[in-house]
């Protein structure tokens, strides 16, 4: 995979637009930052960027990874209702526990990086290999997910 130096703007965008056919005019409003294997996005002007630090300016969008470019859940989150394909919609509460807890939910999807919605809402980032989707979210927000769902009856 190349490092984020080689990558261009025009790349991410494709990327945006083929994986998770998010629109043009969005995209146009938004600006990424190049740090080392770390993509931001911010709607800071271009000129604010060497005086600011991208944390504060913005959120971590991608991150370069030995399979590809991988989305973090934040920014998916952020894209949330903008995403159009590359998503995988869980609407079984026991199938999003599961993937919470830590195991894998069988899906047809092409191997990849997607984004992973329960109920319409995007939490997050899942990858699937083998026939095989996996939820990769921070520990925290998984604890947090599922304490929500507790909180709740079925």
């Amino acid at each position: 995979m190349p490092a984020s130096a080689k990558l261009s703007l025009n790349d991410i965008r494709c990327l945006l637009k083929d994986r998770y056919g998010i629109r043009e005019r969005f995209l146009d409003e938004l600006r990424f930052i190049f740090r080392n294997d770390e993509i931001w996005v911010t709607t800071a002007p271009e000129s604010d960027w060497e005086s600011i630090a991208p944390r504060s300016a913005g959120i971590r969008a991608l991150r370069i990874m030995p399979r590809g470019i991988k989305p973090t859940s934040g920014f998916l989150a952020f894209l949330g209702e903008e995403i159009r394909t590359g998503l995988v919609d869980i609407d079984d509460r026991a199938a999003f526990e599961k993937l919470l807890l830590g195991r894998p939910w069988p899906s047809e999807r092409e191997n990849g990086y997607v984004a992973v919605s329960f109920r319409g809402d995007v939490v997050g980032c899942g990858e699937v290999r083998h026939d095989q989707l996996r939820l990769l979210l921070a520990t925290g927000r998984r604890n947090a997910l599922l304490h929500i769902l507790q909180r709740f009856p079925r």
